[in-house]
C-alpha cells in the first residue's frame, strides 16, 4: 500500500492537504487534528488515530509527512497542557 492509501484509510482522500493544525473538538471534550485539503472540507483525526497514522506512515518510511502530523499532535499536547494550566491558575 503506498501512503496516498493509507491516509485513506484514516479519511484523508487526497493527499493535497495544505495545512494540519490543532482544533478543540466541538463535539467531544478534548482537542483533534484538523487537515485542511484543497478544495474540499477540512477533516478531523482524533489524537489517538492521528498517533497511530504517524506511526504507520513512519513504517512505510513516509518520514516527511509522518513528521508533519507528529508536530502538530505534540503541539496539541502543549495546548492542552496550557489551557489546563490556565484553568487552574
Amino acid at each position: 500500500m503506498c501512503w496516498s492509501g493509507l491516509l485513506a484509510d484514516f479519511g484523508i482522500w487526497s493527499p493535497d492537504f495544505c495545512a494540519i493544525e490543532p482544533q478543540q473538538s466541538q463535539t467531544a471534550e478534548g482537542w483533534v487534528i484538523k487537515v485542511s485539503i484543497v478544495g474540499r472540507a477540512p477533516i478531523l483525526i482524533e489524537v489517538s488515530c492521528a498517533k497511530e497514522l504517524v506511526r504507520r506512515l513512519t513504517e512505510m518510511e513516509a518520514i516527511p509527512i509522518a513528521s508533519r502530523f507528529q508536530a502538530e499532535i505534540e503541539r496539541t499536547h502543549r495546548y492542552v497542557r496550557g489551557r489546563l494550566g490556565t484553568e487552574f491558575r
